[in-house]
């Protein structure tokens, strides 16, 4: 609660310096949650949010403009060689071990020994000088720009379940094909998001939209609810990513 207040209160700053100046203003890259959170703040200006690419993750609010086409002075690419295979988990850890807040930084596209990664412009000087490791393996660095990203989707697999109930348990058990036991322990530890907030209620109803988020395990999205079998199971239609 405390960080959606900080988070407000920020977004209320620059909003009052836009409706000032009338100056275009940019904000830290913000998460889907986060994205949502700061949205009713925004609804009666012009703004939008991008975050280098369709479909990214991660995004800046750019308040003052809904033209997507006047972003490119704001971001980077930073592409990243290994001689080893590269995971998110090390790439992001090596870059706010130079001392970089998770806020400077954009979605992180890795695909085997190679890593894109989204900044704002100004990093990028101090990250292709000072991150010379991605664990303790020594990589190459190189600056690209916005244009020449290329995104790989990521793999969507559909997959039809029956479930005893819409509980958050029980999806979570169908769709990894765990035990409820331990698809309550998942939730119980923190390591599940429902749109994007930890939950920790087992027994929350969910509904077709809902994406559930399991760290360690991906990610499950209520694409429909077909009804009910004959033994009164309901069957769910899961995007499983």
């Amino acid at each position: 609660m405390e960080k959606e207040k900080l988070l407000l209160a920020r977004m209320s700053d620059k909003i009052r310096k836009y409706q000032q100046t009338g100056e275009i203003i940019y904000t830290a890259f913000l998460d889907p949650l986060e994205q949502v959170e700061v949205t009713g703040l925004l609804r009666n200006i012009p703004f939008h949010f991008w975050g280098g690419y369709e479909n990214a993750e991660r995004k800046i609010a750019v308040i003052g403009s809904e033209d997507e086409n006047n972003n490119g002075e704001i971001f980077a690419v930073i592409s990243i060689t290994s001689h080893e295979v590269l995971n998110h988990r090390n790439v992001l850890g090596s870059i706010m071990g130079l001392g970089i807040t998770r806020e400077k930084v954009g979605d992180i596209l890795v695909n085997g020994q190679f890593c894109d990664i989204i900044v704002q412009k100004d990093l990028t000087k101090f990250i292709l000088n000072n991150l010379k490791n991605i664990g303790k393996e020594k990589v190459t660095l190189e600056e690209k720009v916005i244009e020449d990203l290329v995104v790989i989707d990521k793999e969507v697999k559909e997959i039809i379940i029956t479930s005893a109930s819409m509980r958050l348990d029980a999806i979570i058990s169908s769709g990894l094909g765990v035990s409820r036991e331990k698809s309550s322990s998942l939730i119980s530890a923190e390591r599940v998001s429902l749109n994007y907030k930890v939950i920790t209620n087992q027994k929350k109803l969910l509904q077709a939209g809902d994406l559930i988020s399991i760290r360690g395990y991906g990610r499950l999205e209520i694409a429909e609810v077909l009804g009910e079998t004959r033994k009164d199971r309901i069957r769910i239609k899961l995007k499983k990513y």
